[in-house]
């Protein structure tokens, strides 16, 4: 049961998630009360936050983490967001329907979203 679930939440992610119908990606804000919205429609820009969520690495054990500082929401899906400002850590997201799950993004994905949120201005 729980491969079917697997199998069916990957295809999902890969449907949702496809460049082709993904038109914008939101990241929100959501800590210190700002609430700030960036609303990316770069391709490159989806393309690289795509990537990184496909390429996110599944983290065993029970998921007990703060409130997540960003949101990012593209189509149907949204994911939690983690970050960390040290140099040497990777960011860390969840999926909203599946908050049970944490996944880690490799230090490659984790760099091109920092460069990504540079590039658009977003503080972190």
């Amino acid at each position: 049961m729980v491969r079917v679930i697997l199998v069916f939440t990957v295809f999902f992610l890969m449907v949702a998630c496809s460049t082709d119908q993904v038109k914008e990606v939101v990241i929100q804000e959501l800590s210190n009360n700002s609430n700030s919205k960036v609303v990316l429609t770069d391709t490159t820009d989806i393309e690289a936050i795509i990537h990184a969520i496909d390429s996110a690495v599944k983290e065993p054990g029970i998921v007990n983490m703060m409130d997540a500082p960003f949101m990012i929401s593209m189509e149907e899906v949204s994911y939690f967001l983690w970050i960390d400002t040290n140099e040497e850590s990777v960011w860390a997201i969840m999926d909203m329907k599946d908050t049970h799950t944490l996944y880690t993004l490799t230090e490659s994905s984790t760099n091109e979203m920092k460069k990504l949120f540079l590039k658009n201005q977003i503080v972190y």
